[in-house]
This record gives C-alpha cells, sequence and structure tokens, in this order.
C-alpha cells in the first residue's frame, strides 16, 4: 500500500484497488475501483512510489497497473 497527499489529509491506498495514473499539470490523479483522488506532486514523484513490477508507463502522461490490462490495441 502506499499513502496519498490530498489536502491536508494522507490516505491509503492499496497497490491492487489501483487501475492507473493519469497526470494533469502539477497534478496526479488516482483512479481507484470505486473513486479518484487528486493529489498536488510531480508524476515522476508518484512513480517513484509505485513497484515497477506491478505498474507501467505506457504514455507521458499514463501509468497503468498490469494486473488490469486485459486488452492491448494500438493507439489506445
Amino acid at each position: 500500500h502506499l499513502y496519498i497527499k490530498t489536502g491536508y489529509e494522507q490516505v491509503k491506498v492499496l497497490f491492487d484497488d489501483i487501475l492507473y495514473l493519469e497526470a494533469s499539470g502539477n497534478y496526479v490523479t488516482f483512479v481507484l475501483k470505486d473513486k479518484s483522488i487528486l493529489s498536488r506532486s510531480t508524476f515522476a514523484e508518484a512513480a517513484d512510489l509505485l513497484p515497477p513490477d506491478k505498474f507501467a508507463r505506457v504514455h507521458r502522461s499514463f501509468i497503468v497497473s498490469l494486473q488490469k490490462i486485459d486488452k492491448i490495441e494500438r493507439h489506445q
């Protein structure tokens, strides 16, 4: 698990609950199974928190959970 700082609180998130991360300027959105969490951090800082054997960067703005990939298509 990891703790994500959002506003004035830190939220505990299990790695298995994370679907993907999306970068948006100085913010990173952690998209989970049931909700999204917006955190003010750089994409590189967020990537360093994740284990490299469970997550892969697939685009300059996206990191996905390898366990959640069902299909890979061209340009998607």
